[in-house]
Order: C-alpha cells, then structure tokens, then sequence
C-alpha cells in the first residue's frame, strides 16, 4: 500500500505541474498577443495601412491578424479562466470523519484512500486535456495570425500605400 500511495502522490504531483505548465503557456501566449496587436496597430498607423487607397489585401491581412490575435488571446485566456472549485476527493474526505469507517482494517481504508486518489488523477487528467486544448487552439491561432502579419508586410512592400498628404505650407512675409 505504501508504494501505491507514493506512485500516486507522484503522479498528481506530475498532473499539478502540468497543469502549471499549460497555465504558463497561456500567459505567454497572451502577453505575445498584447504585444503583436500593440506594434502591429502602431506600426500600421505610421506605415498608412488605414490610409484611403491602401491596397485591399492589406486592410486585409492588417484586420484579419488583429482578429486572430485577440482570438488567441481570447482562448488563452479561457485555457487560465478559473472554474469553479471542485473538491475532487470530496466523496472520500467525508468518510474521514466517520468513525464506523475508520474503525475498519486498515487495508480497506487504505484501498478507499488509493481509490480516492485514482479518481482524482483521473478528473485531473480530463481537466488538463480540456485546458490544453484551448492552449493548442490559441497557439495555432497566434501562428495564423504571424502569417498574415508576414502577408501584410509582403503586400506592404510591395504595393505600398500612397504617401500622406502634404501638409500646407504657410509662408510668413516679413516687411
């Protein structure tokens, strides 16, 4: 029993520190995100991609990479939203204060505790495979919006937008 106790101990352990890692991941992806949109919006603004008659590939790809970065900012952000609280072992931490099922052989506590435990890394593992298909989702999302970036920076230069208008020139005669 006290080896089983320890392989499980240690395999929540793992399913604790995966999860940690995919929260990571997320907060990585999100704070790319924040950062691609912000030099993205700026940097089009000084190239005249909102200009009248920039090329419509560029209003384009510049519209369709903010909306594939906020998306990936967006499921990142659910891969870390917090849910509910949910005692896992909550059936077997009940039983812990039953005096009639203490008072059991030790073993049959024992296969209760480790059975608690099996159910809980099986809920953890469910929840972590949930999570980290958000994280999955936004990753590919971040991806597809970094094309269309390269597109609009191709498109950019090759066609690129017409020159701001001249501001008028005001020329002061002194006498």
């Amino acid at each position: 029993m006290a080896f089983v106790n320890a392989q499980l101990a240690t395999e929540i352990s793992q399913r604790n520190a995966r999860k940690d890692a995919q929260e990571n991941t997320a907060r990585g992806l999100i704070a790319t995100a924040g950062v691609l949109l912000t030099l993205l919006i700026g940097l089009a603004n000084d190239a005249g991609v909102f200009r009248h008659g920039t090329s419509v590939i560029a209003k384009g790809s510049m519209i369709a990479t903010v909306v594939l970065g906020a998306l990936a900012a967006g499921c990142a952000m659910y891969a870390i939203w917090p849910r509910q609280y949910d005692r896992l072992g909550q059936e077997a931490l009940a039983k812990f204060n039953q005096a009639e099922f203490l008072d059991q052989a030790p073993d049959r506590v024992a296969g209760t505790v480790v059975a608690s435990q099996i159910s809980i890394a099986t809920t953890m593992d469910r929840r972590h495979g949930e999570k980290g298909r958000w994280v999955k989702l936004s990753l590919g999302l971040l991806g597809a919006a970094f094309v269309t970036l390269v597109l609009l920076a191709v498109v950019l230069v090759v066609d690129p937008p017409p020159p701001a208008p001249a501001a008028p020139v005001s020329i002061l005669l002194h006498r």
